[in-house]
């Protein structure tokens, strides 16, 4: 199974590093307030084309930002005054300049006022900048550089987002070759159980399957609030028809957190299995489907051969030879690992003899056989031959 819950260095930069001081040098300026609480300034018009979110060029002075840790969450709070009015998103970013997560959006009235109040798992000891981007406009208004204090020994580590898909073929978690034998021309049906991994619920959750598309009947949500929560399990179905030989296909989840995108992927198989067999049967060694065949003289011995093969696509079980006149022939060599089974690369050869009469003769050699998973397979061959009776 290959796992992704970090799509990119974005959403998840801050997580890998929550419990580091960063040393990145912050000479644009720092605010801090104590333990567990930061203010800093917002400053209009801040792009940078270094740093788009902007990191606070020291403009005109529209706001102040309020932020407060506490066991592990971040509130931020504050107020815009003086702003262009519309709505506006909030974006966190680190030290770096890496976007972090959206927090959320509000608008700013035609007095160009607007209140925002957001909460959100901030990983401590980091230092950030938030950006407030004017939608129509794209005008970005930001903060300084702000470092959160500690919240104390007892904040929990820092949250994470993560989902898990685990694709089963007919209940098999199949992730190598060759998976369950299944005959083909039957049912085969998937099944997509999609786990959420991380400490946050997730939104948009698509499954698609490589071959089938996006599969979208699934159980599971049993508050019905769209959302994978945390500690919830969905499970999603889709069915086919059989192909032959060895199939493979590849289920895939994504979704989206408040970190960012999360996306995991298994692959699973099967081996659509399609059993055929093959008899020859042979007269004094002549292929004698139809009459009179060889001349055998009365009283002489006559040797049927009965060669069968496996021309199907699995090996064969229980392989059983008869003769409609001789019975059930039991004498064979070809079975070259010893292993009971017919294998794709082997030829069984069973030999029997009897004595020639002096008229027309014939008789039926028929094999039957069946697949691992019992699909029962058949085939027969005629043979001939012209019994006489030689003149003294």
């Amino acid at each position: 199974m290959r796992r992704f819950t970090r799509r990119n260095r974005g959403p998840y930069a801050f997580l890998a590093v929550g419990l580091l001081a960063l040393t990145f040098g912050v000479t644009a300026g720092v605010t801090m307030s104590g333990p567990g609480q930061t203010k800093a300034d917002i400053f209009q018009n801040t792009y940078n084309k270094a740093c788009p979110g902007g990191f606070g060029k020291k403009k005109k002075k529209i706001g102040t930002l309020t932020a407060i840790r506490e066991k592990g969450l971040a509130t931020f709070r504050g107020k815009l005054h003086g702003a262009v009015p519309g709505t506006y998103t909030m974006k966190l970013y680190d030290s770096q300049c890496v976007f972090l997560l959206k927090l959320g959006e509000f608008n700013v009235d035609g007095g160009g006022d607007g209140n925002f109040a957001e909460k959100s798992f901030i990983c401590r000891g980091q230092t950030y900048f938030m950006d407030f981007q004017h939608e129509g406009d794209g005008v970005h208004n930001s903060t300084l550089f702000f470092k959160l204090g500690s919240s104390g020994s007892g904040a929990p580590q820092c949250p994470s987002a993560g989902i898990n898909i685990v694709k089963l073929t007919n209940g098999d978690d199949a992730n190598s070759e060759p998976g369950p034998l299944i005959a083909v021309g039957s049912t085969v049906t998937w099944t997509y159980v999609v786990t959420n991994t991380g400490d946050v619920p997730l939104d948009n959750v698509v499954v698609t399957d490589d071959h089938l598309g996006a599969v979208s009947a699934f159980t599971g949500d049993t508050n019905g609030n769209g959302r994978l929560d945390t500690g919830e399990t969905w499970t999603y179905t889709e069915t086919g028809t059989t192909a032959p030989d060895q199939y493979e296909n590849l289920g895939t989840v994504t979704a989206d957190s408040v970190f960012g995108p999360v996306a995991d992927d298994d692959p699973s198989h099967y081996f659509g299995s399609a059993p055929a067999i093959n008899i020859v049967k042979f007269t004094n060694g002549e292929d004698a489907d139809a009459p009179p065949g060889p001349d055998v003289a009365s009283g002489s011995t006559v040797t049927w051969t009965y060669v069968v093969t496996n021309t199907g696509n699995v090996p064969l079980e229980n392989v059983v030879v008869a003769d409609d006149v001789e019975g059930t022939i039991s004498s064979f060599s070809g079975d070259t690992n010893s292993n009971g089974e017919l294998d794709l690369t082997e030829t069984w050869t069973y030999t029997h003899t009897g004595t020639a009469i002096g008229a027309p003769y014939s008789n039926l050699g028929t094999v039957n056989a069946e697949s691992p998973i019992g699909q029962p397979v058949t085939d027969n061959n005629p043979s001939h031959y012209n019994g006489f009776s030689p003149i003294p």
